[in-house]
C-alpha cells in the first residue's frame, strides 16, 4: 500500500515580481548563505511581516540596526536616563557643552563617511531621531538655505537640553551647517541653522 500526499498538504506558492537587479543581489546573498532563493526570500518576507505587525517597517528595523552598530563602533554604552542625569549634574556647564559638541561632531563625521549619498539635512534628522531617544517631539523644517529644529524632551532639565543642543551643534557643524540662533528652555529647544 502506498501513501500519497494530497495536493493540499503542499505549501502553496505565489510569485512576486521584483526588479532584476534586486533579484540578482538577493540570489547572490542567498547563495553566499547556503540557502535556496525560495527559503531566503521567505525568511525576509516573514521578518518584514512580523515587523509590520509589531508597528515598524523593515526600513525602520534596518535604520535601528545601523544606529546601534554606529553607537557600538563609537564606543557608546546605553544607560538609563536617570544615570545620564546624574552624570550631567556632576559636570560643569562648560564641560557639558564641550563634551556633547565633540560627541556630535564625531557622530556627524561618522555618518558622512558611512552615508556619502545622503544630504546633510537627511543625516541630521536621522541622527537626531535615532540617537537622542528622550526626544518626544521633533520638527525639522527647511526654508531655502535655512533649517529650523524644534524639539521637546522627556527630561525637563536645563543641563539636559544644553547637552542636546550642544550635540546638535557639533553634529550640524560636522555636516557643514552652522547655527544662527538657538532658544533653550528646560525640555524645549528651537535651533536655527544655515546651509
Amino acid at each position: 500500500m502506498t501513501s500519497q500526499r494530497s495536493n493540499s498538504a503542499k505549501p502553496r506558492r505565489k510569485y512576486l515580481a521584483v526588479q532584476a537587479s534586486v533579484a540578482d543581489e538577493v540570489a547572490e546573498i542567498a547563495k553566499n548563505k547556503g540557502m535556496t532563493l525560495f527559503s531566503y526570500v521567505s525568511e525576509i518576507l516573514k521578518q518584514a511581516v512580523e515587523g509590520e505587525k509589531s508597528g515598524f517597517s523593515l526600513k525602520e528595523a534596518v535604520e535601528a540596526y545601523r544606529t546601534v552598530k554606529m553607537l557600538k563602533e563609537l564606543n557608546f554604552t546605553p544607560a538609563p536616563s536617570h544615570i545620564l542625569a546624574l552624570a550631567l549634574s556632576s559636570m560643569g556647564e562648560d564641560n557639558v557643552e564641550s563634551e556633547f559638541k565633540s560627541l556630535g561632531m564625531l557622530c556627524g563625521k561618522y555618518l558622512s563617511i558611512k552615508h556619502p549619498g545622503k544630504t546633510p539635512e537627511e543625516l541630521l534628522k536621522n541622527a537626531i531621531q535615532s540617537i537622542l531617544w528622550n526626544i518626544t517631539d521633533l520638527s525639522i523644517t527647511t526654508h531655502s538655505e535655512n533649517l529650523s529644529i524644534t524639539l521637546v524632551t522627556s527630561i525637563r532639565d536645563e543641563k539636559n537640553i544644553k547637552a542636546i543642543s550642544s550635540f546638535i551643534e557639533g553634529l550640524s557643524k560636522s555636516l557643514g551647517l552652522s547655527i544662527t540662533s538657538k532658544e533653550l528652555v528646560a525640555g524645549l529647544a528651537t535651533i536655527n541653522l544655515k546651509k
